[in-house]
This record gives C-alpha cells, structure tokens and sequence, in this order.
C-alpha cells in the first residue's frame, strides 16, 4: 500500500512566531526524534503527543505532563501525520506552538525545506472491522473502515459568505499541502468581544486570522471554501494523536476540537493497532 512508509527530520528546523490565544512571542524547534514517537518538550518536561496528554479542548487543543503544558498544537500535528513524520521532538519555548499566519503552510515548507529521513519498518495503523459514530447537538462524526485514510468535513454557518461547505481528501502528503495547509483560521465579528472577554485569540490578527464581517473578509481567501478546509486541517491534527493512522473514511459534520479527541478516543477503543 502507498503512504505508509514513516520518516523523521534530516535535520532540526526552528520556526518562530505568537501564540493565537495568548500572544506571547514563541519559538519551536523541530528535530530529529529521540524514540518512535513525537513529544513536545517544554521547561525540560516531555509531553508525549497523545490523547492521554490531552488536557483542554477549548478553541483548540492542548498537551500537558507534569504542570508542563503546550497548546494550540493542532496544525503541527496534522503536518506531521499527513507527511508520515512519527518520530520528532518538538521543543517550545513558550506556552503554545506558534500560530504563523494561522495555517499549516510555514510547518509544510519547513518540512519541505530540511527533508525528511525515512524510517525502518512501516508506520502504525489503526483499523476498524466495523463503524463507529458520534453525535453530539447537531455534530456528527462517523468513521467507515477503508484502505486508505480520508476525511469528508462540512460545516454549515449562518453567514451569506460561508453557508454550506464540503472538504473531501485523501490525506497524504501531497493533498495535505495543496489543498489543505493553506487554509487559515477563522472567525466572525460577532465572536471578537466574546473571545476577548475569555482572554482567548490575545494573538489574533489579520496575519493570522480570516475575519468574516457581514458583507466581506478581511483579507482575501485562499480557497472559496477555505473555512471547512481548515476545519479539516484541525480534524486531521487531533486524529493525530492517536499514534496511528486511521485506515477509515472519516466524515465529519460540525466537528470541533473537543468532540474530534471525543471521537478518537472512540476509534482507539474500537479499533486495532498494528504496523501496515
């Protein structure tokens, strides 16, 4: 089967940014890893990039061991699992991977640009014998088994510029960067105050965001329907702490980050683990 070879980093690349919900300046290096897994690693604590270090799920998602904690780890992740990376050591400087212009493109060409070294023995799988769903006020997650990993997203906003969207991949790595990576973060006018008053987005700005006012965004889009690509993107980077990948078809209406550990603490409970 294709796409199921795993690699590593030929050598460490150093990214450099804000974090989205607090603002503070934060740097991440990325390097070759030191076991077949990726961990963060944070004031010298490692934290294992798994469900069972997840520790928040609100507006994004967040690891922690030990009082050591790093968030808004979504689109990193997803990077690495779509370009098959199973082994790296991600050390963060400050509370948040960098949020860089609110998509995974600046994780995609670091990538591209230190090249990647391939790993013996094949990459871990998760399969299922049979269908597993979840549904929660209107949000459903549903994956099918299947020979390949694919995600289906749709999301329906009551906005005349988003309406109804359908984001339908195959992930790997080459679909990951020209149809997804580039696709930022969002949000509505009508949610800037709220997330203020809770002290989330402190880093929020039109280099990292997509603003959808009533009659316009405030910066052209990459794709017309760059909204639920990017819900894809998180979908694809939460999944990737299981430590595997799903062979599964994926379909996703309205997902969220809390509802997408939900739906993989599912998959790992009723799926198989195994090397392809």
């Amino acid at each position: 089967m294709q796409g199921l070879s795993q690699y590593t980093l030929a050598a460490p690349v150093t990214l450099e940014g804000i974090g989205l919900h607090t603002g503070q300046p934060v740097r991440v290096v990325i390097s070759p890893g030191q076991d077949r897994h990726i961990s963060f690693v944070r004031d010298g604590t490692r934290i294992r990039a798994d469900l069972d270090h997840v520790e928040q799920t609100s507006r994004c998602t967040s690891l922690g061991h030990n009082g050591a904690g790093v968030a808004t780890v979504e689109h990193l992740m997803a990077t690495l699992s779509a370009f098959g990376v199973t082994s790296a050591d991600l050390c963060v400087d400050g509370p948040e991977v960098p949020i860089m212009d609110g998509s995974a493109r600046e994780f995609v060409r670091s990538l591209r640009g230190v090249g990647l070294l391939g790993l013996s023995g094949s990459r871990r799988v998760l399969r299922l014998s049979s269908p597993v769903w979840l549904e929660e006020n209107g949000s459903h997650l549903l994956a099918v088994p299947s020979d390949r990993f694919r995600v289906t997203a749709a999301i329906r906003f009551e906005h005349p510029l988003v309406g109804t969207q359908i984001s339908d991949v195959l992930v790997d790595a080459g679909t990951f960067e020209h149809e997804l990576a580039s696709a930022r973060t969002f949000g509505f006018e009508s949610e800037l105050e709220e997330l203020a008053r809770r002290g989330l987005a402190l880093g929020g700005s039109l280099e990292n965001a997509v603003v959808f006012f009533n009659d316009k965004t405030s910066t052209p889009l990459r794709y017309p329907d760059e909204p639920v690509r990017h819900k894809a993107v998180d979908l694809i980077g939460d999944l990737a702490l299981l430590g595997a990948m799903p062979q599964a078809h994926i379909f996703a209406l309205r997902p969220s980050h809390r509802l997408n550990i939900e739906f993989a603490r599912r998959l790992r409970q009723n799926g198989v683990v195994s090397e392809a």
